[in-house]
């Protein structure tokens, strides 16, 4: 548990050390940007796309997989006339 702790905590370390660093540069530091208009736009690639779907995909399939094979809601009892 240590150590699962110790990887989360480093992993939101380094992710705000990111975030922040990119907060307090000036806008006239920043690649790709001049003064207040963006020099370069950014659209992402077929790739980039394919593997958020993918992500969302698989998702999608662990979710449909565990409704399907566990036992998540009752069977109805067959009522015999």
């Amino acid at each position: 548990m240590l150590a699962l702790g110790l990887v989360a905590a480093g992993v939101v370390i380094n992710r705000w050390n990111i975030t922040l660093s990119g907060l307090v540069a000036p806008p006239v530091w920043s690649p790709g940007i001049l003064g207040n208009v963006v020099a370069v736009s950014y659209f992402p690639s077929i790739i980039e796309i394919g593997v958020g779907l993918g992500i969302v995909a698989y998702a999608l399939l662990g979710f449909t997989l565990g409704v399907k094979y566990l036992e998540i809601y009752p069977r109805s009892a067959k009522i015999r006339s």
